[in-house]
């Protein structure tokens, strides 16, 4: 009973290392969003860090933040 117990291990991970092996090595995440603003403003906002409190959600999310 033991031996095939081990049995069916060995094959479930030789499995699972087979499938493992067969998926591509590199992959990609990537996000979008669609933002209803003219590229201008937008990139005021990003580029001026003193204005990132009038956007960032991690403002009311984390009051104790500190930056540096």
């Amino acid at each position: 009973m033991l031996k095939i117990m081990l049995g069916v291990i060995v094959v479930v991970v030789a499995g699972i290392l087979i499938l493992a092996s067969m998926k591509p090595d590199v992959f990609r995440i990537e996000r979008s969003a669609s933002i209803k603003a003219p590229p201008e403003k937008v990139f005021a906002l990003i580029n001026d860090f003193k204005a990132w409190t009038a956007w960032s959600p991690w403002e009311k999310k984390d009051p104790d933040m500190k930056r540096s």
